[in-house]
């Protein structure tokens, strides 16, 4: 009993200390930055996409799916406990503690893997931009300029209706391997782009792509508007390569859809940035921001209409509840705006036009 008991303060004390060292090692966005983001994570990246990434199919999506049926069976078997009358405080306690040391576990894991990354300096610092606040007539330029460029794309964009998913993913690959010749530090080496294997049910949640840290995949659910993909593809990409922030990872993604010249990821990428700025247009000028959507062509009309009826089709409680915990999980992790925080990648584009003179 005693060799158990002292075991147990050993794991816990370890536990302990380790999330101690992680928070202190987040305090030091330098630190993270030198070491950990330019450093460690593109190693560990490599490995877990090399390991994972051969896979025909998404781990990560099997994985999640494993603990939720997992945690399902745990609370069925306590309620079970609960109706024979065979569950006592000390059963309570002893599962407490169980899930409280997961919950560390996971932590741990997550930081170690790639949540480190929310912590860094990250693509301002790497581009020298002076990112600040935007005022009202800098967004309406930003708002109107990005509408524009919509509208002309739209013209002559394909959509990739007809292309398969493998094929954008390529793509993408192929982008960032443009991308690279300018902004060496944004190569992506041993890709792993993958479709989720619960589209329809990410719809329900309300998410477009993800990426997971435990296997290293960029997830990209490919039931939603097939003109998105490309942007939503190059969005993980940034993910993987270490760029954690919504709002950092979108940058990353348009520099990649940018370089491109393909005219549906240019579309896919405007398209969305337009969207960004005349939702903030529309907190501060709502009537300018109004009239910018009466300007967007017919064609651009009827996607922005498609993507919307898509969205409304699939709103229900549990969309919210993600919604809720999603917004507070990013608030948890650097990024105080909430969900939110997609949007402010506009700050990051009119520092980079500050700096560049182009968009």
């Amino acid at each position: 009993m005693r060799i158990k008991i002292k075991n147990s303060v050993w794991r816990w004390g370890l536990l302990v200390v380790l999330v101690v060292i992680i928070r202190l090692i987040s305090s030091n966005k330098k630190w993270v930055e030198d070491n950990y983001s330019s450093g460690i994570y593109p190693v560990t990246g490599v490995f877990f996409r090399t390991v994972f990434g051969w896979l025909p199919f998404s781990l990560g999506d099997l994985i999640y799916t494993a603990v939720v049926l997992w945690v399902i069976y745990d609370i069925v078997w306590l309620l079970v406990k609960v109706y024979r009358k065979e569950y006592s405080t000390q059963h309570a306690k002893s599962g407490l503690l169980k899930y409280l040391g997961l919950m560390l576990l996971v932590y741990i894991m997550f930081n170690l893997f790639w949540g480190l990354n929310y912590n860094r300096r990250g693509i301002a610092h790497q581009l020298a931009l002076n990112v600040e606040e935007i005022k009202l007539e800098e967004l309406r330029w930003l708002a109107d300029t990005l509408l524009k460029k919509t509208n002309a794309l739209q013209q002559g964009n394909t959509r990739l209706l007809n292309a398969p998913d493998k094929m954008i993913f390529k793509k993408t690959v192929a982008v960032y391997g443009n991308l690279k010749q300018d902004f060496l530090f944004l190569q992506y080496s041993v890709p792993s782009i993958k479709p989720s294997m619960f589209g329809v049910l990410g719809n329900y949640m309300g998410y477009m792509g993800y990426y997971n840290p435990f296997t290293g995949e960029a997830q990209v659910n490919t039931t939603v508007p097939r003109w998105t993909l490309p942007f939503v593809a190059c969005h993980e990409v940034a993910h993987q390569l270490g760029y954690a922030k919504e709002n950092e990872a979108n940058f990353v993604g348009y520099l990649a859809a940018k370089q491109s010249g393909d005219t549906a990821f240019l579309y896919s990428v405007y398209f969305d940035l337009f969207l960004y700025a005349n939702t903030e247009l529309f907190i501060k000028d709502s009537t300018t921001a109004r009239a910018n959507l009466k300007r967007l062509t017919d064609g651009v009309k009827k996607d922005l209409k498609e993507l919307r009826d898509f969205q409304r089709r699939y709103e229900n409680p549990l969309d919210k509840l993600v919604d809720v915990f999603y917004n507070n999980f990013l608030k948890l992790n650097e990024q105080p705006a909430g969900n939110r925080t997609y949007n402010k990648v506009i700050l990051w584009l009119m520092a980079y036009y500050r700096k560049y003179g182009e968009l």
